[in-house]
Formats: structure tokens, sequence, C-alpha cells
């Protein structure tokens, strides 16, 4: 007989056989580290913890014990869209060339007789972009700074609403957006004192 088993009877007075050791671990089936062995808890239970486990990813979860399948990786390349950058990449993630690599992974075009890009500010233009407006997108003053976007009024454009279609009664050549205004012509005698 064994005293140490878990279904030790001190009544019994012959050995059966059916002593039952004593396996300690954890023997919560929902626990991380359940151990379908184990039929003594020792405390030794984690809770699951899911997330990404992979180190190279940009949300590596460092407390997860189980794979989600939520692992982002990085993707390389210049996230710069402006318009004097050749090879923005909109796939890109992160601003680099690859990883431990600190030089521009950008490539700029600077083939025109200024560097500077002239940049319309005025959110009422049709052509104002906010990722080039300072007080939107505060990332780009350094581009103020450096002097590569220039604030210039003078490139704003701005829609003006009317008739474009030419063979209408009312075509208006200054017209950049349809209003759907645009009044057919019809043909005939325009004297109001005439018989016809």
């Amino acid at each position: 007989m064994d005293s140490l088993a878990l279904n030790y009877d001190s009544s019994a007075t012959a050995d059966d056989g059916t002593c039952t050791t004593s396996v300690p671990g954890c023997i919560n089936s929902l626990a991380f580290n359940y151990d379908s062995l184990a039929n003594t808890s020792d405390g030794s239970c984690e809770a699951v913890v899911e997330g990404c486990m992979s180190v190279d990813a940009l949300n590596f979860n460092i407390n997860a014990n189980t794979i989600d399948g939520s692992c982002i990786f990085p993707v390389y390349g210049c996230t710069w869209s402006y318009s004097f950058v050749l090879n923005y990449d909109p796939t890109a993630t992160v601003h680099s060339n690859g990883p431990g690599d600190s030089s521009d992974p950008c490539e700029y075009t600077f083939g025109r007789r200024s560097l500077a890009d002239f940049v319309c500010l005025d959110p009422l233009a049709s052509n104002y972009d906010p990722t080039t407006d300072p007080l939107v997108s505060p990332d780009v003053a350094i581009f103020y700074t450096m002097g590569l976007f220039v604030e210039d009024a003078s490139v704003c454009e701005y829609l003006i609403e009317g008739c474009t279609e030419l063979a209408a009664f009312n075509y208006n050549s200054e017209a950049t957006a349809d209003d759907a205004s645009c009044i057919a012509k019809v043909f005939g005698c325009t004297d109001a004192t005439a018989f016809n």
C-alpha cells in the first residue's frame, strides 16, 4: 500500500493494485500549458494570450503564447507621396530601405528649375491637399522650413459651376464643373412681331 497515492485508503488491509500516483501539473483544460497526464494541480497554469509571436513583426507581442495570425510584417520603402518623390510606395509601412538602413529610401525629381513645390493651402480650392497643409499634417512643416514646399495662392484652382456643354444655349467657357443647368438651343425666329 502506497500512503502517498491519491486514493490511499488507510482502512484498507490489502493492496489491490488500484493506487493512483500523483502527477503534478496544470489540470485546467482551458490553460495554455494544460497537461492531460496531470491529476494534481501544482498552480502552474498559464492563461492563453493570443497575439503575434514573430519578433520581426511590427505588432510583436512579447506576452503572447498562442499565435493568432495577426502579425503585420514591415514593408520597407518610401512612404512620402509628395509630387517631387518618384518612388512613393503606398504599400510601404516603414520609411526605410530595410532593417538597420537609415538612408533615405525616396528618390526625388530635381529636373525642374526650382526645387520648391508650390502649394495651395486654401481648403476651398479644388486642388487643396490636406497632406501638404502643416496645420492638418504637422509632419510636413519641415518641408516648408527646407524650402521644398512654398505656399502660393496663385496655384489654387477653384471650381466654377456652370454649363460645360459646348452646344448648349448657356454654355460657360469658364465653368470647370457642370451643374446640370445646360439649356438646349431651340432654333427658330426670335422676332416677337414676326408672323412665323
